[in-house]
């Protein structure tokens, strides 16, 4: 039996979904669930962290590699963590100066457009 809060954080739609709340402003994220939230940014990091492993052993193997463009493109989604372990732990693309400057304009970029969305009360604190 699930308790009332849990049920009614799966009972909702409004996880990535525009809401009209009373006030009949939109919201981005006005609702959400942080277990679903959670499970969601676990599955994208885990993504890339595979993805990050697989283009190391593509480039081992002299292979057709991976895009950097859809590294980085995962890395935006909310796959931040993985990448920098897949990294870390591949030893890959650490090296590579352009890469890290664009790595690090995509994580400036998750960090400015999560503040916005922070102030702008877009996002707001499920406690």
């Amino acid at each position: 039996m699930l308790d009332t809060n849990t049920q009614g954080c799966f009972l909702r739609k409004a996880a990535f979904f525009m809401v009209n709340d009373v006030t009949g402003s939109h919201r981005l994220i006005h609702y959400f669930c942080p277990m679903i939230m959670i499970y969601i940014l676990l599955v994208i990091n885990l993504f890339t962290f595979i993805i990050f492993g697989w283009d190391k052993r593509l480039s081992i193997k002299h292979k057709r590699r991976i895009p950097e463009s859809t590294l980085l493109g995962v890395t935006f989604v909310g796959g931040t963590l993985g990448s920098v372990l897949g990294m870390l732990i591949f030893r890959h693309k650490i090296s590579k100066k352009s890469f890290l400057l664009k790595f690090a304009l995509v994580v400036l970029v998750q960090a400015g457009l999560i503040y916005w969305l922070w102030n702008t009360g877009q996002i707001q604190n499920p406690i």
